[in-house]
């Protein structure tokens, strides 16, 4: 596969707190992460600055700024804290979250996939120990969730969803055939953008994503995680396995019994509710 070139990206130092330091594509090397509002509650907004998640150890923003002169980019920043010497520690053996999310997304956009394109990384490090792992991620260019699409379709438009599975399922078995495991394929973390003949998805929250070897059991798991967000008002139980029909593609026939027993397994191990419906 030829992938796609990677912009020019240049070293970052943020200009209000110089231990805060990592990358940058070039034109965005200017954004203070130390002069972010982190303090924000989710949805509390300041300053034109948003909460997004606000947890002990994890905070998303949502801002725009000004880019070479042009319209305001909308972008994410994300900070993850370490609370702990052996969560410090452990980065020392693996990558960061803020880095890992770097990697992967570039990764997926260098490989034709759609993502919010990573801008900024960079770490705050104490004794050589990472203390705080940040990024900063332009919006995905995408016009909604699959989430608000199946409402769009269902409940505003009274459509069938279902012409949206056979596409949806292509993305999805092209994923795993690259050998990428979401860790939370829910019908949040894709998105869908408006296309003619057919919509195009994305993926979004790739901090604990990765390249790896696709194994029948994560690949069932990613379609446990679909079905299990997405309300059963929304699919039927007959439009369920026809979702699940798409994904698994042209062998479902020999799948099928695999694939419905290996998502009931799940279900009894998390206690979960009957995702088929």
């Amino acid at each position: 596969m030829r992938l796609l070139p990677l912009p020019q990206i240049l070293p970052y130092r943020d200009a209000h707190d110089p231990s805060i330091r990592g990358w940058a594509v070039a034109g965005y090397g200017h954004i203070s992460l130390a002069s972010l509002p982190w303090h924000l509650k989710e949805d509390e907004i300041r300053d034109g600055v948003r909460g997004v998640k606000a947890s002990s150890t994890r905070r998303v923003l949502a801002f725009e700024e000004d880019v070479f002169g042009e319209r305001p980019a909308r972008l994410y920043a994300k900070r993850n804290l370490s609370r702990s010497l052996a969560k410090s520690l452990s980065y020392r053996l693996h990558r960061s979250k803020g880095r890992r999310e770097w990697e992967v997304g570039w990764t997926l956009l260098r490989r034709g996939f759609l993502t919010g394109r990573p801008i900024v990384v960079a770490e705050r490090r104490h004794w050589g120990l990472v203390a705080e792992s940040h990024l900063v991620t332009e919006a995905i260019a995408a016009d909604r969730t699959l989430l608000d699409h199946l409402r769009l379709l269902v409940r505003e438009r009274g459509v069938s969803p279902e012409p949206l599975f056979a596409p949806l399922g292509a993305f999805l078995r092209s994923l795993h055939g690259a050998g990428f495991y979401h860790d939370d394929l829910s019908a949040e973390h894709v998105w869908v953008r408006d296309g003619d003949p057919e919509p195009q998805f994305g993926l979004i929250d790739l901090d604990q994503c990765r390249f790896t070897r696709l194994t029948r059991s994560r690949v069932t798991m990613n379609l446990f995680q679909l079905l299990r967000s997405i309300p059963k008002r929304l699919l039927s139980p007959e439009q369920r396995e026809a979702l699940l029909a798409a994904c698994v593609g042209d062998n479902w026939p020999e799948q099928r019994a695999a694939v419905l027993a290996g998502i009931r397994r799940i279900e009894a191990a998390k206690g979960a509710r009957d995702t088929l419906g």
